[in-house]
């Protein structure tokens, strides 16, 4: 992403106003909710980011000592968290492993045999689970209570993988993207395809997020250009903004209510405008702390939360892209970081086969 958050033309002639129409829709989002954040894009201020503050500090936020889960999974590269208060992990080893968060026991395992999983994500009350793995063409749904596959779509093409997924917050939709493949959002019930934002220039898809209160998507895509961030209407298909990304962008996510997208690369933490794209404030890392591999942001505490390739874990002011904690994450590098959804704990794993799990 340039410094000047380089915008490109798409075929949405007025971004800003197609958001608040899509905000203010009825059917998905009560007034009070558009009015809040409408406010809140009027009042989002540009802040160049306190980057003297960026040394480790501690006891802040991670008051008490974590809880360490001894998972058996040789390496854990994928976190999910469901609305009620159950953690999942995915490993290399191919297994899901289904956790108790109050008290850390593991409650089963799905032996799901597709490979490495890339990512997973909780739909229907905890009650399914949907993942995909390297190499694999196809993504999966579990059945949480018996460990059994309810169904498997074969997504990519013959040359491609599957290697991100997101679910809607309200678990009706999945989307997926691939290595060579497009975007496509289907009914998270019955994998019919309801959408698919196939695009010639894209190559890759590095991830996804749905938006919580309005039908947006943003994604990371790259082709025979530089990768970049994309807004998707989901109503209608179109992309409503894109900007350049930054190099090796690994997460995106919506914050503030969805009136801001945070980006995780491998140099910077950033904060767009879900608006027009524009950047808010951007924080760059350095030499300290290393690489971002992993993204996460907790409303009631208003933070950012992103795992390292130098195992620290950092948490972030989301106004003002200051450093608020950190902590030691694990032996070398911070895979997925994960806040339940009460925004009461936070999870961590990484390269040691161990989670870390910290009460808020």
């Amino acid at each position: 992403m340039t410094d000047e958050g380089e915008k490109h033309e798409v075929d949405v002639p007025n971004s800003k106003e197609t958001i608040l129409n899509i905000l203010q829709d009825k059917t998905l989002l009560r007034n009070e909710v558009s009015e809040v954040l409408r406010s809140g894009f009027n009042n989002i201020q540009k802040t160049t980011p306190d980057i003297q503050s960026m040394r480790l500090r501690t006891g802040k936020v991670f008051k008490s000592d974590e809880v360490l889960l001894e998972s058996g999974h040789s390496i854990i590269k994928t976190l999910t968290m469901s609305n009620t208060h159950t953690l999942a992990s995915g490993g290399s080893d191919g297994t899901i492993k289904l956790w108790n968060i109050e008290t850390g026991t593991l409650i089963r395992t799905i032996s799901t045999e597709s490979g490495e999983l890339l990512a997973i994500a909780f739909g229907s009350e905890g009650k399914r689970i949907y993942s995909c793995a390297y190499l694999n063409k196809s993504a999966y749904c579990w059945d949480t209570s018996t460990s059994k596959p309810l169904w498997q779509k074969e997504i990519a093409t013959s040359s491609s993988w599957i290697n991100t997924l997101a679910v809607s917050p309200d678990r009706s939709q999945l989307a997926t993207g691939g290595v060579t493949d497009p975007i496509l959002v289907w009914d998270a019930h019955t994998h019919e395809l309801i959408l698919d934002l196939t695009s010639p220039a894209i190559i890759s898809t590095r991830c996804i997020a749905f938006a919580n209160l309005s039908p947006l998507l943003v994604g990371m895509i790259e082709g025979n250009f530089n990768g970049r961030i994309v807004l998707w209407n989901l109503k209608s298909g179109n992309r409503i903004w894109e900007v350049d990304a930054g190099h090796q962008t690994t997460g995106v996510c919506f914050i503030k209510e969805d009136s801001c997208i945070a980006v995780l690369d491998s140099h910077t933490l950033s904060i767009l405008s879900a608006f027009d794209g524009n950047l808010i404030w951007r924080t760059p890392f350095g030499t300290s702390p290393d690489p971002g591999y992993a993204l996460d942001y907790n409303g009631k505490l208003n933070m950012i939360v992103t795992g390292h390739e130098n195992n620290i874990i950092y948490l972030w002011d989301a106004d003002t892209g200051n450093l608020v904690d950190a902590c030691n994450g694990h032996s070398l590098s911070t895979f997925s970081v994960k806040f339940s959804l009460d925004g009461r704990y936070l999870a961590s794993s990484g390269d040691d086969s161990r989670i870390k799990l910290w009460r808020l």
